[in-house]
C-alpha cells in the first residue's frame, strides 16, 4: 500500500473517530400546548400517505407537516363526535381511523370531516388497536373483535371475539406474514391466524406491551410493567434477554418498553416508560441512553416516555410530555449544537473558529471563551480571554486560532486584539498604550494567517504582521506599496503558492507581488457599493476564489481580469459568500452566509447542501470554517457547528416530495392527491390551490413557488405560503405546477394538474351557430309576415284601384258619351239649318247607328278592338260628312293582330281622332289627311294616330281666338282612361304626342301614339 492510500485510509479512520466522539445525543425539537399541541398527555401516533402526523390525544387531534399544526377538536365543523381518543390509524389508502367515548370514526383522504361506523353494540375504546387486512379494517378491543369492509359496514368477528374472551385484550399486536399476527397478550405472546380466527401457537413472554421484527424470525419484545427486554426467536421458541447489553453511561437497558421501532438494518429506538430513550444496535449488542436534561433544552423534555413514533423520512418523535422530534438517521453533515466542557459548562451559540493541533486536540473559539476536545472526544476546561474593563473582568469573543512554531496557541479576538495561550490562561500579545503598539492597532481581528513563521493579522483597521516568536509587528502604513490599503478593515488574506499576498478588504481585492512588490487592484464585476470582497483561497490549479456580499469571482491563474462569476442564481444559496476551503482533493467549498456548496474546478460542477443534509440553519461568520490535517471540514455558525470529511458524504439526500393537495371550488372541497386532470364548468372559475411538501428536518425551511401555464408567464415565489387563489379565469386550458424547496437553489416539482375550464355555453360555436340559425328563422318569419302583410295590402291596395279604375271608367264613359252626343247634335242642327235634308237622313242614320253602339259598349269595362275600329269607321263618316270632305282617312290594322280577340277601352281611339279633326285638319288650307295605324311590339299595341295638319303650335293659337269660352273634356280623359288600363297591368306607359316638321322646321302635323298592354278579351 502506497504512503497516500494509507494517509488516506488513516484520515477515514480519524474521521469515523471523530463522528462518534463528537456525536452528542440527538438535538430534538418540541411539540407541546405551548406550540398549538391540544394535550400533551395520552398521546398516539400516525403517518399519513404524505407524511403528516396525526397526534391523537384526550384533547382531540392534531395534524403537524413539520411546519404547522391543525387541528380537530369537538365541538367544530370537523364531525368529530368526542375529543377522548385513544387510537388512531392510517390505511393503505390514507383514510384516518380514530376510536373515542362515541366509537369509531374514519376521515377519508383530502377530505375535512370524519364520518362515523355503525358498531354492532358499545366498544371499550381503552386500548383498541385497529389493524388492516385483506377484507378491510381489523379492530381488537376489550369489547370484542370488528371487521369493518369497503363499505364501512362493521361486523362481529366472532372467533376473535372468543380468543379475547379467553386470553383477554392484546396490549399489541404486529402483522407477522399473510393472515398470521403475533399478539401481545397478558400470560403470554401468542400467534393467531386472522382469517380462520384461531390462536396457533404461544410464547412465554407476559404483558408484552412492545413488539418489533429484528429479521424475518427474531423479535424483540419488551414489557411495559417490567423491564424485561429479549430477542424472541418464533422458529424455536429461544427468548435472549439484552437488558445487559452495554450502554454508554454504562448502566442496564431500563427497558420498561411502550414502543419499539425500528431505525434501519440494525439500529431500533425504545421508549421506557422510566428511563427515556434506548437507541439499541442489535449488531454492536449495544446501546445509546438518551434522557432528559435540564440543562440541554434540545433534550427530551421528561425520562418518562409513554411510546415513539419513526416516520418515513427517519424522524423519531417521542410521547413523553408532549412530543420531542429529532432526525435519527445520521445527516451527511454532522452537527453539534452544544458544548459542554468537563465542569459541566454549557454553551449553546455562537461558534467562530477551530484548530486542531499535533496532539489531534480540537480547540473551539466562540464567543464564550476557548473549548477544548481531547482526540477521544473527552472535554477539558473553558478558557476564557479576560480582559478588565470598568474594573471587571469581561471575557471576549474569540473570532480565529492559530499556532505558531513551537506549537503554542493564539487567538485573534473582538476588542483585545491577540493573546497567547499559557497554562490555561491568555496573555495579551500587546499593549495599546505601549510606544511599540502596532498600527493600526489590531483590536477586532478577523483571521490570523500564519507565513513564514508569522502571523498577518486581518483586523477591523488594517493589517500587520506579527512574529510570535519575537513578539515583534511590523506596521504597514508607511509601506512603499501597501500604505495606501494598511488602513482598510481587512476580513482575510491569501499567500499563494507564489508566496505573493491577496487582501480581501471592504475596499474590494488587492494582490501585492512580494518579488516585484507591486500592488495590484484587482477588478471586482459589479456597480459601486459590490466591491467588498470577505474571504480568498486558491485551489489545486493556482486559480484564485474571492467571495463578497454579491457573489464568487474566479480569477484564472495569473490572471486579474475577467472572472468567472457564481452567484444565487446559478445555485448557490446565498450570493453572500462569507468563506472558502479548498479540501485535499481541490475541490472547493463555498460557504455563504447561508448554505454550503462544492465547486469542482475541473468539471464546474456545483452542488448545494442545505438543512436537509443536516447544515445548521445559523448563518455563517467571517472565518469561521477550518480544514483540519486530516481533511475533516469545520464550519461555524449561530446555532453551533457543523463537521464532515468531504469522502465521507454519502449518497445525495432523497428529494423533496411535494403534493398539490387540494383545490377549493366555492365551498367544494376536492381531494386532488390521486388526480392528474380536472374538468370544471364555466362558472367555477375561481380557484384555491393547496399544496404541501412534508419534511421534518427541513419543514420550517421550506419554500414553494408555482405556476399556472395559461395564465403565469414564470413562477410565482409564495415563501412558506401553501394556498394560492386565483379568480375570474378564462375559459381554457392551464396546468398548475408548484415546486419546493430548501434552500432556494434546488427545486422539486409535484406532478402538475391539468385544469379545464369549459366555455359558457353562449360562447361556444354550436351555440353562436343556433343562435344565428334562430336568428336567421326569425328574420325569415318576419320577412315572410312582411311579404305576405305587404302582399295583402298591395293586394287590397289593387283591388281598391281596379273598383276606382272602375269607378273611373264608368265615370268617364259617363262623360264621353254626352260629350260625344253634343257634338254629333250640332253637326245635325248644322244640316237642318242648312236645310241638308238628304245629308242630315244620312247622317242621322250613321248617328243612330254609332249611338247604338255606343250605349252597348257603355255597359261594359272594355270592348274588343274590332268594335272599337267600327265604332272609330262609323265616327269618321258621320266628321266627313259633316265637314264635307275636308279630309281623308285610312285606318290600317298589323296582321298579326286579332281584333276580335284583344280588349281596348270602349271609344279609346275616338277622341283623338276628332282632336286631329277640329285642331290639325279643319284649319289646314291644304286637303286633310288622317292615319290611323295599328301595331304590336311584344306584348304591347301600339295605336298611332297622325294627321297633316297645321301643328299643335298653331291648333294652340286658333283654339285661343276662336274657342274661348269652349271646353273639350275628350282627350283629358282619355289620356286617363289610357294610364288607368295600363296600371291594372302593371305598365306605367303614358301616350306620346309627336309633332311633324319638314326640313325647313315648317309644321307637317301631329302624330299621338298610344301604348296599350295587349290583353286577350277572352
Amino acid at each position: 500500500m502506497s504512503g497516500a492510500a494509507i494517509l488516506r485510509f488513516f484520515s477515514l479512520f480519524l474521521l469515523f473517530c471523530a463522528n462518534q466522539l463528537f456525536a452528542q445525543p440527538l438535538s430534538f425539537r418540541h411539540l407541546t400546548t405551548a406550540q398549538g399541541l391540544l394535550s400533551d398527555q395520552r398521546i398516539h401516533l400516525a403517518e399519513d400517505r404524505i407524511g403528516r402526523i396525526w397526534i391523537a390525544s384526550d384533547e382531540g387531534v392534531n395534524v403537524f407537516d413539520g411546519q404547522e399544526l391543525i387541528s380537530y377538536s369537538y365541538p367544530d365543523n370537523s364531525g368529530l363526535l368526542h375529543n377522548n381518543v385513544t387510537s388512531i390509524f392510517c390505511d393503505s389508502k390514507g383514510t384516518i381511523w380514530i376510536s373515542h367515548n362515541m366509537g369509531v370514526q374514519y376521515l377519508l383522504e383530502g377530505e375535512q370531516s370524519f364520518h362515523s361506523v355503525t358498531m354492532p353494540g358499545p366498544v371499550n375504546n381503552e386500548g383498541l388497536i385497529f389493524a388492516e387486512i385483506p377484507g378491510g379494517i381489523l379492530i381488537v378491543s376489550r369489547s370484542g373483535s370488528f371487521l369493518i369492509n369497503n363499505n364501512y359496514r362493521c361486523s362481529v368477528a366472532e372467533g376473535l371475539t372468543a380468543l379475547i374472551q379467553q386470553f383477554k385484550v392484546p396490549t399489541c399486536m404486529e402483522q407477522i406474514s399473510g393472515d398470521e399476527w403475533l399478539w401481545g397478550c397478558v400470560d403470554s405472546l401468542r400467534v393467531v391466524n386472522v382469517r380462520t380466527q384461531k390462536a396457533i401457537r404461544s410464547y412465554p413472554f407476559p404483558n408484552s406491551w412492545a413488539l418489533c421484527r429484528v429479521t424475518g424470525d427474531q423479535w424483540m419484545v419488551g414489557s411495559f410493567s417490567r423491564d424485561d427486554l429479549a430477542l424472541l426467536s418464533l422458529s424455536t421458541g429461544e427468548l435472549s434477554y439484552i437488558n445487559h447489553w452495554k450502554t454508554n453511561d454504562n448502566k442496564p437497558i431500563g427497558a420498561y418498553a411502550g414502543a419499539i421501532q425500528r431505525i434501519d438494518d440494525h439500529r431500533f429506538a425504545l421508549a421506557s416508560r422510566y428511563f427515556g430513550v434506548y437507541i439499541i444496535d442489535i449488531k454492536n449488542q449495544s446501546a445509546e441512553h438518551l434522557m432528559h436534561d435540564g440543562g440541554d433544552a434540545s433534550s427530551i423534555l421528561t425520562d418518562y416516555c409513554r411510546s415513539l413514533f419513526i416516520s418515513r423520512d427517519g424522524t423519531l418523535f417521542v410521547h413523553s410530555r408532549g412530543l420531542s422530534y429529532s432526525p435519527i438517521k445520521a445527516s451527511r453533515l454532522r452537527a453539534v449544537s452544544q458544548l459542554r466542557d468537563k465542569n459541566g459548562f454549557r454553551y449553546s451559540a455562537v461558534v467562530n473558529c477551530f484548530f486542531q493541533d499535533h496532539q489531534q486536540r480540537l480547540w473551539i473559539g466562540t464567543n464564550a471563551g476557548l473549548y477544548q476536545q481531547d482526540k477521544n472526544g473527552n472535554p477539558g476546561n473553558t478558557i476564557r480571554f479576560l480582559v478588565e474593563e470598568d474594573g471587571e473582568q469581561r471575557a471576549k469573543t474569540i473570532r480565529h486560532i492559530a499556532m505558531d512554531a513551537k506549537q503554542r496557541i493564539w487567538a485573534g479576538t473582538f476588542g483585545a486584539g491577540l493573546g497567547k495561550l499559557e497554562t490555561s490562561t491568555f496573555i495579551p500579545a500587546f499593549n495599546r498604550a505601549a510606544p511599540d503598539a502596532p498600527k493600526p492597532y489590531p483590536s477586532d481581528i478577523y483571521a490570523i494567517i500564519p507565513y513564514e513563521n508569522k502571523f498577518l493579522l486581518c483586523a477591523n483597521y488594517g493589517f500587520t504582521s506579527f512574529d510570535p516568536l519575537t513578539g515583534k509587528t511590523e506596521s504597514y502604513v508607511d509601506h512603499p506599496a501597501l500604505r495606501a490599503i494598511a488602513r482598510h478593515r481587512t476580513f482575510y488574506a491569501l499567500i499563494d503558492s507564489r508566496g505573493n499576498w491577496w487582501l480581501a478588504q471592504r475596499e474590494g481585492l488587492f494582490h501585492y507581488n512580494t518579488y516585484t512588490r507591486q500592488l495590484t487592484t484587482v477588478p471586482v464585476p459589479g456597480q459601486q457599493g459590490d466591491q467588498s470582497i470577505q474571504t480568498v483561497a486558491e485551489d489545486s490549479l493556482g486559480n484564485v476564489y474571492a467571495g463578497g456580499f454579491t457573489g464568487l469571482y474566479i480569477y484564472r491563474s495569473g490572471y486579474f481580469k475577467d472572472p468567472l462569476i457564481i452567484r444565487k442564481n446559478d445555485g448557490l444559496s446565498s450570493s453572500n459568500i462569507t468563506g472558502l476551503i479548498c479540501d485535499k482533493k481541490g475541490d472547493m467549498w463555498i460557504i455563504g452566509n447561508r448554505g454550503l456548496a462544492r465547486y469542482r474546478p475541473v468539471t464546474r460542477e456545483l452542488q448545494s447542501f442545505d438543512e436537509k443534509d443536516g447544515l445548521l440553519a445559523g448563518n455563517h461568520k467571517f472565518s469561521s470554517y477550518y480544514l483540519s490535517p486530516d481533511g475533516t471540514v469545520y464550519l461555524g455558525s449561530e446555532d453551533g457547528y457543523n463537521y464532515f470529511h468531504p469522502d465521507s458524504l454519502g449518497a445525495t439526500a432523497p428529494p423533496l416530495k411535494v403534493y398539490i393537495t387540494e383545490l377549493v371550488l366555492q365551498d367544494t372541497l376536492i381531494n386532488t392527491m390521486a388526480m392528474q386532470e380536472l374538468h370544471l364548468p364555466w362558472h367555477q372559475n375561481n380557484l384555491q390551490f393547496g399544496y404541501l411538501s412534508v419534511d421534518h428536518k427541513t419543514g420550517p425551511y421550506l419554500q414553494y413557488r408555482y405556476k399556472l401555464t395559461g395564465l403565469d408567464s414564470s413562477f410565482v415565489y409564495a415563501g412558506r405560503q401553501r394556498t394560492v387563489r386565483y379568480t375570474n379565469l378564462k375559459p381554457g386550458d392551464y396546468t398548475f405546477n408548484v415546486e419546493v424547496s430548501a434552500n432556494g437553489k434546488d427545486w422539486f416539482a409535484a406532478k402538475p394538474l391539468e385544469l379545464h375550464i369549459a366555455i359558457a355555453f353562449w360562447n361556444t360555436i354550436w351555440f353562436r351557430v343556433l343562435v344565428l340559425v334562430g336568428l336567421l328563422l326569425l328574420a325569415y318569419t318576419w320577412y315572410s309576415f312582411r311579404i305576405r302583410q305587404v302582399r295583402n295590402q298591395a293586394q287590397m291596395k289593387a283591388d281598391y284601384e281596379i273598383r276606382l279604375n272602375d269607378l273611373e271608367n264608368s265615370a268617364l264613359r259617363a262623360q264621353m258619351n254626352p260629350h260625344f252626343i253634343f257634338n254629333c247634335l250640332n253637326t245635325i242642327n248644322a244640316f237642318v239649318s242648312r236645310n241638308e235634308k238628304t245629308l242630315a237622313n244620312q247622317y242621322i242614320s250613321r248617328f243612330s247607328k254609332l249611338i247604338r253602339m255606343i250605349l252597348d259598349h257603355s255597359r261594359q269595362r272594355k270592348i274588343s278592338l274590332e268594335e272599337e275600329l267600327e265604332a272609330l269607321e262609323l265616327y269618321l263618316q258621320i266628321e266627313q260628312v259633316r265637314f264635307e270632305g275636308r279630309f281623308n282617312y285610312s285606318i290600317i290594322v298589323d296582321d298579326s293582330i286579332d281584333t276580335g280577340n284583344t280588349a281596348i277601352p270602349g271609344l279609346l281611339i275616338q277622341p283623338f281622332a276628332e282632336n286631329a279633326i277640329l285642331h290639325g285638319l279643319l284649319p289646314a288650307k291644304q286637303p286633310g289627311l288622317l292615319k290611323i295605324s295599328i301595331s304590336k311590339t311584344d306584348n304591347l299595341i301600339l295605336i298611332a294616330v297622325e294627321d297633316n295638319g297645321v301643328g299643335r303650335a298653331a291648333a294652340a293659337a286658333s283654339r285661343a281666338d276662336h274657342q274661348a269660352l269652349q271646353k273639350s273634356h275628350g282627350t283629358d280623359i282619355t289620356w286617363k282612361r289610357v294610364a288607368l288600363f295600363n296600371k291594372e297591368h302593371g305598365v306605367e306607359i303614358e301616350p306620346v304626342v309627336v309633332d311633324l316638321f319638314d326640313e325647313d322646321g315648317i309644321a307637317l302635323g301631329t302624330r299621338v301614339e298610344i301604348m296599350l298592354f295587349e290583353e286577350s278579351e277572352l
